[in-house]
């Protein structure tokens, strides 16, 4: 695994995650104005809606109790080898953190910038 940092793991910006506290309205915006798809999702424990958003990237909508600093805000990163790129970041000083196995979500792990903006980085199943 070379020492090239995060941009030579990068496949593609995978999602964007978008807070609301109400999820049905949401899904109506998007599904029925937007005319975009649903998209199977995951049983997390936390509620929310997957939205398609092109032919490889999604829309994450998470249910949250009011908008404002929420630590469900995040973009994701896909990348090839998530643990190889944890042994680069953790050499690099970066602290992260992994998340529950989810079979059909993929590996992740959890950075935040300086700003506390957090970022996944997803090794999708398979």
């Amino acid at each position: 695994m070379s020492d090239s940092g995060l941009f030579g793991h990068l496949t593609r910006l995978q999602h964007v995650n978008i807070p609301s506290t109400d999820l049905e309205r949401s899904r109506e915006f998007y599904l029925d104005r937007l005319g975009l798809p649903e998209l199977p999702r995951p049983a997390f424990e936390s509620q929310g809606v997957w939205i398609g958003a092109g032919p490889e990237n999604a829309i994450h909508i998470s249910k949250v109790a009011a908008l404002g600093p929420n630590p469900n805000n995040h973009n994701a990163l896909e990348v090839e080898d998530l643990e190889g790129l944890l042994d680069v970041l953790e050499r690099r000083g970066v602290g992260f953190r992994r998340s529950s196995h989810v079979p059909e979500a993929g590996r992740q792990a959890f950075i935040s910038d300086p700003d506390g903006n957090v970022i996944e980085l997803n090794q999708p199943p398979g």
